[in-house]
């Protein structure tokens, strides 16, 4: 425990260096906007992993742009959307084989 507490002593005093070195350059500004704008990306990537597309070429567009980002953990959400858009685009679709079988 006391290694712990000694370890997460180090670990603020180099925040706190870094920190200051950070304001000494004029990086402070720069540094919250990188933060904000990672933020920023972070969000609409998970939006879009959850918006249903209407057409196929949504759905081949959508699987396309995952498959760029292959290692980010929004692309784990976005398969399961597509798959679910085109299910629902088949079932309403009236050229359906599904609905001609029956």
């Amino acid at each position: 425990m006391a290694h712990d507490c000694a370890d997460r002593a180090g670990s603020e005093e180099a925040q706190a260096k870094a920190q200051e070195k950070h304001e000494r350059a004029g990086l402070t500004a720069l540094l919250r906007d990188v933060d904000r704008a990672h933020t920023a990306w972070w969000r609409a990537a998970l939006h879009m992993a959850r918006t249903k597309p209407c057409t196929s070429a949504g759905a081949r567009a959508m699987l396309t742009e995952t498959l760029k980002d292959v290692q980010m953990a929004w692309c784990e959400t976005a398969p399961g959307t597509v798959v679910q858009a085109l299910a629902a685009m088949e079932a309403a679709s009236p050229r359906s084989p599904i609905m001609k079988a029956a």
